[in-house]
């Protein structure tokens, strides 16, 4: 009887323990915070300028005596309207200039160093957009310069690491631009020999 005594109140203490254990782990899971993915806006600007086409690269003033270049861009704001938005309102802001509506290249996950020991990452939305208006050099915000660079000259070992990827989205987005355009000019041709 003792022994049936001792392994029922072995048995209470041990589910006691697991309602216990239970209770805890539950009760935190309800607080834990879940990892967060940032929005940003990323913008490559071109120009066409004496037969070449041009991208504007842009340096923080944290990064002036640093060899590497970086697209303009920011977080989006919760007052934007939308991402496009956010990429032409971060445009205006970083670089003064006046660009045409931005139209969509990728998103990818950018490497943030600021996040790379935080549970919170940063998405970011890469768009590009021609210059309209206003001059390279001097930037606004937290952007010290911004230059204009041929976009043949344009290699990935100037761009910061974690822009390298968008460098690499613009090269296919343009390649594919211009076999599409080419493309359009071959059936144009083609119409026209047969008319």
């Amino acid at each position: 009887m003792n022994m049936l005594c001792a392994i029922l109140w072995i048995n209470t203490v041990f589910l006691f323990c697991i309602a216990v254990f239970n209770y805890w782990r539950y009760n935190k899971l309800a607080k834990t915070i879940y990892p967060t993915a940032y929005h940003t806006v990323d913008i490559a600007i071109t120009r066409e300028h004496e037969g070449e086409l041009q991208i504007l690269l842009v340096k923080k003033h944290k990064e002036l005596n640093e060899p590497f270049w970086r697209f303009s861009g920011g977080f989006v704001d919760p007052l934007d309207i939308n991402a496009e938005f956010a990429a032409f309102r971060e445009t205006k802001e970083e670089t003064g200039m006046v660009v045409n509506n931005p139209q969509y290249i990728s998103s990818r996950k950018i490497e943030d160093p600021r996040y790379e020991n935080s549970i919170h990452k940063i998405i970011t939305s890469f768009y590009h957009t021609t210059h309209l208006h206003g001059e390279a050099g001097k930037g606004y915000d937290d952007v010290a310069i911004t230059q204009w660079f041929n976009l043949k000259d344009v290699k990935p070992a100037m761009i910061r690491e974690l822009h390298r990827g968008l460098l690499f989205d613009f090269n296919t987005y343009y390649a594919l631009k211009q076999l599409e355009n080419g493309n359009k000019g071959i059936r144009e041709n083609a119409e026209s020999a047969q008319n």
